[in-house]
């Protein structure tokens, strides 16, 4: 019997929204360049990654890397943020799962259990543009922080994550801790020094403009919920923080 070819790997499936319209609407342009803009991650290591995994076929993007001490928890989540923010600079929605377990993800084949978790999680429970994050996941991701950094990261780790409506935990791309739109290098400033007001005002000014970018189509109500979704989420996180 051959050895088993899996891993102990966390993954994450995104799926591109109104890819079809993005095709019909002639924007190969901005098809391949949403497919391509992450494959850096395996020739230039994101955090040091070297065990991190890219595949983009179609209109979906996979990412794992190694569990190892828990960082690949880590790792993933917010190069999973990073990416949703990349998306979204094209004004391009996403919504996807996270996974984690046995995983083949080597040159550009990638299956498993964790990958069907994944999946399964974007398919059927995400609906709207959210990344899905089970419970057991998102405890490991903190708790991996509060190991490395101690118990006063606690409520800092928690911060990526929000408890939507429906029970449903999810990255929280609109916090103040996760990746940012905005530019350090074209801002002339570290990214350490913008404040919380200017972080999501400029969160709030890359959702609304990829929203307009993108209307929903008058003949498809799930695309309006969607935006529908999205507007609520922005409008709830700048009311928690008094903007």
């Amino acid at each position: 019997m051959e050895a088993s070819t899996y891993t102990n790997r966390v993954v994450a499936f995104l799926d591109i929204l109104g890819f079809k319209d993005l095709v019909y609407a002639n924007r190969e342009a901005d098809i391949a360049k949403a497919l391509t803009l992450t494959k850096t991650a395996e020739s230039a290591p994101f955090h040091n990654a070297p065990q991190m995994r890219l595949t983009a076929f179609s209109d979906s993007v996979v990412v794992s890397d190694e569990v190892g001490n828990g960082f690949g928890y880590v790792r993933i989540l917010h190069f999973t943020s990073y990416l949703m923010w990349q998306l979204l600079e094209m004004g391009i929605l996403t919504r996807g799962g996270v996974g984690h377990g046995c995983l083949h993800h080597e040159s550009g084949i990638v299956f498993g259990p964790a990958l069907i978790q994944a999946y399964e999680l974007e398919s059927k429970q995400a609906i709207y543009p959210r990344i899905l994050v089970p419970d057991d996941i998102k405890a490991a991701c903190i708790e991996t922080e509060v190991a490395a950094r101690g118990e006063q990261v606690r409520a800092w780790a928690s911060s990526l994550f929000r408890t939507d409506f429906d029970g449903n935990s999810h990255l929280h791309i609109l916090g103040p801790l996760a990746h940012s739109p905005i530019s350090p290098q074209k801002a002339n400033r570290s990214a350490g020094s913008f404040t919380t007001q200017e972080m999501l005002t400029a969160k709030a000014t890359c959702v609304s403009e990829a929203l307009l970018q993108n209307p929903p189509p008058a003949n498809q109500p799930s695309a309006a919920a969607k935006h529908y979704w999205f507007r609520n989420y922005l409008q709830e996180t700048l009311r928690a923080h008094g903007i």
